[in-house]
């Protein structure tokens, strides 16, 4: 019974940090990606207040920085 505690544990701290973590990091990555191609600017400040950048994001669910 303890064993098996533990392992709900560290599967809802691991789940947890995929979501939390990796998942939008992965999202905003994929975004950038999408409005450096679309942008005129390849500039990090400009695609990040890109609207491509910011509706991609909202899309997925992941607020801007």
């Amino acid at each position: 019974m303890k064993t098996l505690i533990i392992v709900l544990l560290i599967l809802v701290v691991a789940g947890g940090f995929y979501w939390y973590q990796i998942r939008p990091e992965q999202i905003r990555k994929e975004c950038y990606a999408l409005a450096n191609s679309s942008s005129l600017l390849p500039n990090l400040v400009a695609v990040e207040n890109s609207p491509t950048y910011k509706n991609c994001l909202a899309e997925r669910g992941v607020q801007s920085k």
